[in-house]
């Protein structure tokens, strides 16, 4: 359910990406990109009451975002993890005899917007940091920019998902008594959401842990905090499920 005075503030919100994504000053680039995810993580909540307290109740939606080679599984895993921290569930489609596929998402309009908005932003700031990278002599240039990726990842989710909670917090400190709670809400909308993801893959299985550098990967990690954006820790798959 979008009103006007969402509209206004998803505007807003794309106007800060681009100008995180059009500086080269890392301050001002953190200081958009801070705002900008307070401002998606206040925008799902708003969406999430509305929509709860309306007498026609919206249903979650099934989208697919094409991730491609080179670095398809990082994109799909970057996706992925997005997703999750947006209250959206995802599931990466291999094609046959290549890494090239979707991932499909499943989750509420409002919410699934969030993610395509946020998205692109995140996987340009990843993808430029990574060619920036010096390999080290004798490393694997492969393995060192995935690590570097993952790394960026992995804190880039944390942090978003850091915001999401923040923002669930401070809408549940001015709920008024007899109010149905953004708790409540919020439980509510992961049941939909999770009982139609079970119902559309129910045969998942997890990808394969990656090899990953050590040092790539905490400088990736780095890049990932200032980024204000990433996932879970070396070892995970952070690839996702995989139908």
């Amino acid at each position: 359910m979008t009103t006007t005075a969402s509209a206004k503030k998803f505007d807003r919100i794309r106007k800060l990406l681009a100008k995180a994504e059009g500086t080269t000053n890392e301050h001002e680039r953190q200081a958009f990109m801070e705002a900008a995810q307070g401002l998606i993580a206040k925008y799902g909540i708003d969406q999430a009451r509305l929509g709860y307290l309306a007498s026609g109740r919206e249903k979650p939606e099934l989208r697919s975002i094409a991730v491609l080679d080179p670095w398809s599984k990082e994109q799909a895993a970057l996706l992925h993890g997005i997703a999750n921290a947006l209250r959206c569930r995802a599931v990466v489609r291999r094609m046959p005899r290549s890494k090239v596929g979707t991932v499909e998402l499943v989750g509420f309009a409002y919410d699934l917007e969030r993610v395509e908005l946020l998205y692109p932003s995140l996987l340009l700031q990843m993808l430029g940091g990574m060619h920036q990278q010096h390999v080290p002599n004798g490393e694997s240039t492969t393995i060192y920019r995935r690590s570097w990726m993952f790394g960026f990842i992995t804190e880039a989710i944390a942090k978003l998902e850091a915001a999401e909670k923040h923002a669930a917090d401070e809408q549940t400190a001015k709920d008024q008594p007899g109010e149905v709670s953004t708790a409540l809400v919020l439980v509510k909308n992961d049941e939909v959401v999770d009982t139609l993801f079970a119902k559309l893959y129910p045969n998942l299985r997890k990808s394969r842990a990656v090899k990953v550098n050590g040092d790539a990967w905490n400088r990736g990690a780095d890049a990932g905090r200032r980024a204000d954006v990433g996932g879970a820790r070396i070892g995970t798959r952070l690839a996702g499920e995989i139908c």
